[in-house]
């Protein structure tokens, strides 16, 4: 399992020593060699893989090359903690503010895992917020269910309401415990009465399992009253194992005739940039002339800092980011989309509404986005490979880091995002937990204002009646994605070969 503090998940991974098929050379020359010293080897990796690709190396002072110069200073440095992963987060940039993504992990096998969409799961997705304002007890909802999972199989839907573990009452001290440590444990279920939560004495008994997650989770048409065909996808992270499955939904949209697409990433924190790029292609255009967006390193790093272009190519990629094969890429040539997003929806999701605004009309319903317009890369220790390669890494430990190394921009060179994207309908979900429709149906909330704006109020579903004053509940706590190390990730693993 990963070593990583709940809230310090929070982070993207970006790359690296290929793009747009140019192999640049990965050794570092920017400092001396590192002298020999009396510390733990976990923390000299540490502070060399900082020194070397941390964004903002140059703005901490604890990281500067004279550091490494004065031996007595750095070996002090290195023995300041024996706690690898505090040191980490001491020498980050104003950690929690400035840097609020960069996280590290001690078992880097099990990372690799989850960038495939690998993960040991109960197989749903949920959100988890106080009952009572400045109350302690928790309870959740169901965001949505993995085919097949356990979930499914107990017959767990979206739109349940949960509160309890084992017979135990969620809170705030106890959730993680309770929800994300446990292998097989009984879910209580609850529901809404005259605005409380309220225990119903029904429950399901689970185990997780290893599962392998699908991001294209629906891909169909909705044919509207005046005419129209509406494609709709709901894809949850940006995954590259998985771009035949991508690109086989927008062959699907263009045998179906659409006229208009909602692409739903209310849930998606992120993921490969490649994928990203492949995703704006094919909405908007398979044009390799336009550019995709630019990508600042440090400057010592500067010589990765380059230009992406759309693309009319898709790669498929193996678990070990190595491509297999190549598709020619679907595209619908939109130059409208509307995007639902959430408070949830960050990285790669917000890289795709960026990298799409100097062409398109981005239309956007939901909540204000996360606001990540920086990417991280996985470093290993493997300093004779400028810690990009796991092959060579250190036998004798399996910590990596995910350290932001680069800032994205559009053509317009605009990365002004970092606050997240407010929508210009705001809808929030949490708002009417008491009336949660299936996703993909045309009278679920968010999808149906999408359908609305497209064909003039043609499908009008008030705001339900059933929300039970769900208005008066506790601020959100967090939510399962939190978990993932997909979550608020944008990386760009899979260019390394």
């Amino acid at each position: 399992m990963f070593k990583y503090t709940f809230f310090k998940t929070l982070r993207v991974v970006l790359f690296v020593c290929a793009i747009g098929g140019l192999t640049f050379g990965c050794g570092d020359d920017d400092g001396p060699a590192a002298p020999n010293v009396e510390a733990p080897r976990v923390n000299q990796f540490i502070w060399e893989g900082l020194n070397s690709w941390y964004f903002w190396q140059a703005d901490v002072p604890n990281l500067s090359n004279d550091v490494r110069n004065d031996v007595s200073n750095y070996e002090a440095l290195l023995n300041s903690t024996s706690d690898s992963e505090q040191l980490f987060f001491n020498l980050l940039n104003n950690y929690p503010f400035t840097d609020r993504f960069s996280f590290i992990v001690d078992d880097y096998e099990a990372l690799d895992n989850a960038f495939q969409g690998i993960s040991t799961s109960y197989g749903y997705e949920f959100g988890l917020r106080l009952e009572t304002q400045g109350g302690t007890d928790v309870f959740g909802w169901v965001q949505y269910v993995l085919p097949g999972s356990p979930a499914d199989n107990a017959g767990i839907v979206r739109g349940d309401l949960f509160n309890q573990i084992n017979g135990q009452q969620l809170t705030t001290s106890n959730f993680r415990d309770l929800l994300f440590g446990e292998a097989a444990y009984n879910l209580g279920f609850a529901d809404i009465v005259n605005g409380e939560i309220i225990t119903n004495g029904e429950s399901v008994s689970m185990s997780s399992t290893l599962i392998t997650e699908n991001p294209v989770y629906l891909a169909n048409a909705i044919d509207l009253p005046n005419g129209d065909k509406v494609g709709y996808l709901m894809y949850n992270a940006f995954i590259s194992t998985f771009h035949s499955e991508l690109n086989a939904a927008f062959a699907g949209f263009i045998a179906e005739g659409i006229d208009e697409l909602v692409v739903d990433l209310r849930y998606n924190g992120g993921g490969s940039v490649l994928t990203s790029q492949y995703m704006a292609s094919m909405i908007h255009a398979a044009d390799n002339d336009k550019i995709f967006g630019n990508i600042t390193y440090n400057e010592k790093k500067s010589q990765f800092s380059s230009q992406l272009t759309f693309s009319d190519q898709v790669e498929l990629k193996n678990g070990d980011f190595q491509t297999i094969g190549t598709q020619p890429l679907n595209s619908l040539n939109f130059n409208t989309v509307y995007i639902l997003v959430s408070e949830d929806t960050a990285s790669a999701s917000e890289l795709v509404i960026n990298a799409l605004e100097p062409f398109a009309n981005v239309v956007l319903i939901g909540d204000v986005t996360v606001g990540k317009n920086v990417g991280s890369l996985t470093l290993y220790d493997s300093p004779s490979n400028d810690y990009l390669n796991r092959a060579n890494a250190n036998p004798t430990h399996l910590w990596a880091m995910q350290p932001i190394v680069s800032q994205f921009s559009n053509a317009v060179n605009d990365s002004d995002y970092g606050n997240g994207f407010i929508p210009s309908i705001l809808l929030d979900e949490k708002d009417f937990l008491g009336d949660l429709k299936p996703l993909g149906d045309p009278q679920e909330l968010l999808l149906n204002a999408a359908l609305n704006l497209i064909c003039g109020d043609c499908l009008p579903v008030p705001l339900p009646s059933t929300i039970e004053a769900s208005n008066q509940f506790g601020e959100a706590v967090t939510s399962s994605k939190s978990r993932n190390p997909f979550y608020q990730d944008m990386h760009l693993n899979d260019l390394i070969n």
